[in-house]
């Protein structure tokens, strides 16, 4: 007889939990789709959606290494542990493999052109790169002849940049630098040329950022193209007849001095050292010999000639006892000069004219009761311009309060009153001829001691008044 006996065999169901979790950038946090995940020991293998996520349901309880990996990212594990009947949670961050291929690379695409001549001082340089993720860019330019003082413009994120106030008629180098963490690599050198000093007629200042720079457009003030971008104040500006210097005044030296520079605003050189004033007037006064060799200036009671680079200052004439000069200006065929005297009471102004070498000095005009200020002279070197304070106010600072402008014969003494149409409460004042005589530019501006002027124009008879430059003074019209 076979007897046999029972036999069972016990198959135990493994205990299992949930796995979730999501891939993200190692530095933006952003999520990352398509991530292969596997884990060690195996389980399943899975890719992650467009937010980052993947999910294994069924995982055999215990520790596991969770790897994620992605062509271009460097494979990143965590330890993790897996409970039965729970959802263990796990966050993942990879970084980007960067290798060479990786860095950034230029295109051919830029501006401007290579060689380019640009008809602007106010420049923006583009340029565009591949494999630009969490790329940076050094922006270096070079004026030509000066290669050792870049100016460097760094950590930028755009493929463009806008430079303001280069120099006029210069040649420029340019290179931009592309960097990230696989690399730094280097566009070519370009060079581009700025425009010529424009030739408009009429110099101006203007107030911007808070400092007073130069500025030029047409006679119609419609091209206005600034010139200085000073970190001080500069303001009434004359350029010389041969068209090569500009004259200013400038606070660069905390008091006021008289400085020249070149038209693309290089080479600028102080001329003046000696203490500059006058009764009721802290400011320089000045004017160019017609043929550009020479410029005369006053300071107290001294008429000074100096040289353009600073050179040879001597004095020219002495003022009356007890008088400052206050103005000086050239006759335009440079056979004379005219001078505003000023006397220790704020109405003890006299015009005088004189030989170009400080000869013959004759009074031309004197009126006490009235202050008058700035001189301008007619192409006929006979008329002249000046602005005339009929408030006949006493302000010790200065202030006028209903000036006009007045032409005047110096060979008959005759006054012309050519402010007719000017508004109640303003002054006009810096009235100058223009190279032709044909017409008159001036400020217009309220008599408050802060108010901003326009520059006007108007015909010889003072005729036709027309606002063309708004927030500006000192005119300058030039050939």
């Amino acid at each position: 007889m076979i007897i046999f006996s029972g036999c069972e065999e016990r198959l135990e169901t493994p205990l299992t939990g949930k796995l979730k979790g999501y891939v993200i950038d190692n530095v933006n946090f952003d999520p990352i789709p398509d991530v292969r995940v596997t884990t060690h020991p195996y389980s399943e293998s899975v890719r992650t959606d467009e937010t980052g996520m993947f999910y294994i349901e069924n995982i055999h309880e215990g520790e596991y290494n969770v790897i994620a990996g992605k062509s271009g990212f460097k494979s990143q594990s965590v330890t993790i542990s897996v409970l039965h009947n729970q959802t263990t949670d796990v966050e993942i961050m990879i970084e980007k493999n960067l290798t060479a291929e990786h860095a950034p690379a230029f295109t051919s695409k830029h501006w401007p052109l290579n060689n380019s001549n640009q008809n602007s001082t106010k420049i923006t340089i583009s340029w565009q790169a591949e494999n630009t993720d969490s790329t940076f860019y050094d922006l270096l330019v070079y004026e030509s002849g000066h290669f050792g003082n870049p100016m460097i413009y760094t950590n930028l994120e755009d493929t463009f940049y806008h430079i303001n106030n280069l120099k006029f008629e210069t040649w420029y180098y340019w290179q931009v630098q592309a960097y990230n963490e696989a690399g730094r690599v280097f566009s070519e050198i370009r060079q581009f040329k700025t425009q010529s000093f424009p030739k408009n007629q009429i110099l101006f200042s203007r107030v911007e950022n808070e400092l007073s720079q130069l500025f030029v457009t047409d006679t119609l003030g419609a091209n206005i193209i600034q010139i200085t971008n000073s970190k001080h104040h500069i303001w009434n500006a004359k350029i010389n007849n041969q068209r090569t210097r500009i004259a200013f005044e400038s606070t660069q030296n905390i008091a006021p001095q008289l400085y020249t520079m070149n038209l693309d605003g290089s080479d600028v050189k102080r001329l003046t050292t000696v203490p500059i004033g006058s009764y009721f007037h802290q400011k320089i006064e000045y004017d160019w010999a017609p043929n550009g060799s020479h410029l005369v200036f006053t300071s107290f009671d001294k008429l000074y000639r100096i040289n353009p680079d600073g050179t040879g200052m001597q004095v020219l004439a002495v003022a009356p006892e007890g008088s400052h000069f206050r103005e000086v200006i050239y006759k335009p065929d440079g056979s004379g000069l005219f001078v505003m005297i000023i006397g220790n009471t704020i109405k003890n102004r006299q015009i005088y004219s004189f030989n170009a070498n400080g000869s013959n000095m004759q009074q031309v005009y004197k009126n006490s009761d009235y202050a008058i200020q700035g001189l301008a002279v007619h192409p006929d070197n006979v008329h002249i311009l000046f602005s005339m304070d009929m408030s006949g106010t006493d302000s010790p600072v200065g202030r006028m309060l209903d000036a006009k402008i007045y032409r005047m014969n110096t060979n008959s003494g005759q006054l012309t009153n050519l402010s007719q149409g000017k508004s109640s409460g303003t002054n006009d004042l810096n009235a100058m001829y223009s190279p032709n005589g044909g017409h008159i530019v001036f400020t217009n501006r309220s008599n408050s001691t802060t108010a901003i002027g326009s520059i006007k124009m108007m015909n010889p008879d003072g005729s036709r008044r027309k606002k063309f430059i708004g927030d500006a003074d000192y005119p300058y019209w030039f050939d």
